[in-house]
């Protein structure tokens, strides 16, 4: 009598390296819709800083023009904004809140750009505007705790509106000094990226 020996344990590991294999080659197929897809949100997220860094042409749907009419009164003036005057100033206009973490990042870079526009009055101005719920009280209280010089202003519907309607902040928008709307960038926008666009609008 020959003793039989068991047959070994089949081995699961072809089968697995097998769905692994198509599994890579499944991914290698797409990976050029993958970047497509990454650039193409890149472009569609940052698109606006691009285009105020190199001065290329604003998307379309900007380059509206501000109403003569639009009027923002400044906390603790008697100064009334007027973007859309037509006068030769150009105006940057942050809209920001107090509860905004990203606004509280971004926040020193235009204090600093307010700073060294305010040496050349007539030419730039830089407003924050707040779309705080909470009225005027939340956003002086909020720019005094954070030691801000920067002018003061508060974002209502009409506002908001006028600048295309703001869905996010913080969001930069830049008016020239005819009242155009040149740039509006949404999310953090480095202060190079502002004083490249301004600079250009005042030569």
């Amino acid at each position: 009598m020959h003793s039989a020996d068991p047959p070994p344990p089949s081995d699961p590991s072809p089968s697995r390296g097998s769905s692994r294999d198509r599994l890579v080659a499944g991914l290698r197929k797409i990976e050029p819709l993958l970047w497509l897809g990454l650039v193409a949100f890149v472009l569609w997220r940052f698109g606006p800083q691009l285009a105020a860094w190199t001065g290329a042409p604003v998307p379309t749907g900007e380059d509206r023009v501000v109403s003569a009419q639009l009027e923002l009164p400044l906390l603790g003036s008697d100064e009334v904004l007027r973007p859309g005057a037509d006068d030769g100033t150009v105006h940057v206009l942050w809209f920001w809140a107090s509860w905004c973490r990203v606004c509280a990042f971004e926040a020193p870079g235009v204090e600093r750009l307010h700073e060294t526009w305010a040496q050349r009055p007539g030419e730039v101005r830089v407003t924050a505007l707040s779309i705080d719920a909470g009225g005027p009280g939340v956003a002086r209280a909020h720019a005094a705790e954070e030691g801000w010089s920067l002018p003061l202003g508060m974002a209502d519907a009409r506002t908001r509106g006028a600048m295309g309607g703001i869905s996010a902040v913080p969001t930069t928008v830049v008016v020239d000094g005819e009242g155009r709307i040149r740039h509006v960038m949404v999310g953090v926008t480095g202060p190079g990226t502002v004083r490249r666009a301004v600079e250009r609008l005042v030569r």
